[in-house]
């Protein structure tokens, strides 16, 4: 079988009299309007043999892969339609998330929006914010919480799963608790979702401790089989922290059986970063505990590929640095319509609120998302570090950069750092 060109993942910015692509691994390239609309049409095709100037620089820079089964990073007809749209400053969006509750049935130590079971649901237009994030030619949605599959909010998350869908949604995914997973698993299905995210944290009473719930490690266990059983993808995300970094390999040999057989399933290990309810620091990873993590990942690496991921489902062990795509192919948008980057920088790094606004209002100023959507150097202490460390806290993550460091683009010197011997010759702590 002859192999299809398959795009990757960038954000398209309009000029005064040229286009931006502004690719997550860090490059900016120039295109016309002829040449940007050839790109995106090259999607899905094979390729010739007489190659174009564009085509090869493309290939060469990483903006086009190939592959046989091509997946579109955005809805490439509604882009397109955007080049047209003098009033689009950007073009694109691919991942959208909505946090539609922050309640939950859960209190976990390390949750990054300090969900619990008081919380209270405000009234959002989800639907307008789902349909606008479309325009942009948004092709995922996540639907998170808080845990949105409690049982008086079920119906909302089926209603909106089934209006994505409509929208031209091609990735519905639900982040749970796995709780209420089995009760709901085939609704979701038939309502349009295709992959369940569920959380698990460890064994031995460690999810229970995790969580302050008596049910934890059963619910996971109970959700992930529901969730298979249903023929939905699945994803197991556990948070690592001093408590259950020891279990690492324990949970990988124990689940890499049970969700082996799909290859879209996987498992996905995130570091514990201080925000939140996690903002006490009690939990968070050591330098040692760090290099401990990505160690044992890269171990079984070659063994599972795929089926193992570390942080923000990026490649970890990379020699080059890899810019996150917060704010530029990804937004995410709150209980209150709070609109930002990620999760992780919703209650530290807001962009704005809708309000008098629209989704589509704020997303298309390139202003307020500036240090997202542009490429800056790394400062020469980060950028010369050799430490394998540098491959979470340079360009990995922002929201680890803002915190630990002070600057969403690593553009300054930190004032803390995850390296020892730094912290101990300048003077700093973490």
């Amino acid at each position: 079988m002859k192999k299809k060109y398959e795009l990757g993942r960038f954000a398209i910015l309009r000029r005064s009299d040229h286009f931006e692509i502004v690719s997550p691994a860090g490059g900016i390239y120039s295109f016309d309007e002829k040449s940007i609309k050839k790109l995106l049409n090259f999607h899905g095709k094979i390729p010739s043999i007489k190659k174009s100037n564009l085509e090869v620089t493309a290939l060469k820079e990483g903006l086009l892969l190939r592959s046989s089964q091509p997946k579109q990073p955005f809805q490439i007809k509604k882009v397109l339609n955007n080049i047209n749209d003098k009033s689009k400053n950007i073009l694109t969006l691919s991942d959208l998330a909505i946090i539609i509750t922050k309640k939950c049935n859960y209190n976990c130590l390390g949750c990054s929006v300090d969900a619990g079971i008081s919380k209270n649901t405000k009234n959002v237009n989800w639907k307008k914010i789902i349909s606008d994030g479309a325009s942009f030619g948004a092709i995922n949605l996540a639907i998170s919480g808080g845990e949105p599959l409690l049982p008086d909010g079920i119906e909302k998350v089926l209603e909106l799963a089934r209006f994505a869908k409509k929208c031209g949604y091609e990735n519905i995914v639900i982040y749970t608790n796995g709780t209420f997973v089995s009760k709901y698993a085939q609704k979701l299905k038939k309502s349009g979702v295709t992959r369940i995210s569920i959380s698990f944290h460890g064994f031995d009473g460690y999810s229970e401790k995790y969580t302050k719930h008596p049910n934890a490690e059963i619910n996971s266990f109970s959700g992930i089989k529901a969730t298979i059983k249903a023929g939905l993808y699945l994803r197991v995300n556990c948070v690592v922290t001093k408590g259950n970094i020891f279990q690492v390999e324990h949970i990988i040999k124990e689940l890499i059986p049970i969700i082996k057989g799909d290859e879209e399933n996987y498992l996905r290990f995130s570091p514990v970063i201080e925000i939140g309810r996690a903002s006490n620091k009690k939990n968070n990873l050591s330098i040692d505990e760090y290099n401990k993590l990505i160690t044992i990942v890269a171990k079984y690496k070659p063994k599972y590929g795929e089926k193992i991921r570390l942080t923000c489902d990026e490649e970890c062990f990379v020699d080059d640095p890899v810019f996150c795509d917060a704010g530029l192919v990804c937004a995410i948008v709150n209980e209150k319509g709070i609109i930002s980057p990620c999760d992780l920088l919703e209650s530290i790094s807001p962009i704005d609120s809708i309000g008098e606004k629209d989704f589509i209002d704020i997303w298309n100023d390139n202003n307020k998302w500036g240090n997202f959507r542009k490429v800056i150097e790394i400062n020469p202490v980060c950028g010369s570090c050799e430490k394998s460390i540098r491959k979470i806290c340079i360009g990995k993550c922002k929201a680890l950069a803002l915190i630990k460091f002070g600057s969403l683009t690593m553009n300054k010197e930190p004032k803390k750092c995850l390296h020892k011997s730094l912290n101990k010759r300048k003077g700093v702590s973490i």
